[in-house]
């Protein structure tokens, strides 16, 4: 199986000196998905564990702890409190710029 994630990449950039350097970078995720490797063929999902994970990174999440990995359950999304406190608190660091 392959995870495929749709996401788009909110950055925060700032000139210091005279180069732009990125002081941020936070993926917001959109959707994902599992696609079989051949076709005609899938594995089996745990539902119940499937729905454990967050909406907008369902698979993502459920693969990462078969590969070792710990699950972020705060990464934003579409919506929902992660990502409107990200945009509450870049609006206040982008405010604190000018």
């Amino acid at each position: 199986m392959r995870c495929c994630v749709i996401s788009r990449f909110y950055d925060l950039f700032e000139c210091r000196g005279a180069e732009w350097k990125i002081v941020f970078l936070q993926p917001i995720y959109e959707s994902d998905g599992l696609n079989p490797v051949q076709p005609g063929t899938a594995s089996a999902i745990q539902a119940e564990l499937l729905a454990s994970f967050p909406k907008d990174y369902r698979y993502l999440g459920y693969l990462q702890p078969k590969l070792g990995m710990t699950v972020k359950r705060d990464m934003p999304g579409v919506v929902g409190p992660e990502v409107d406190a990200l945009y509450e608190r870049d609006e206040a660091w982008l405010a604190s710029a000018n």
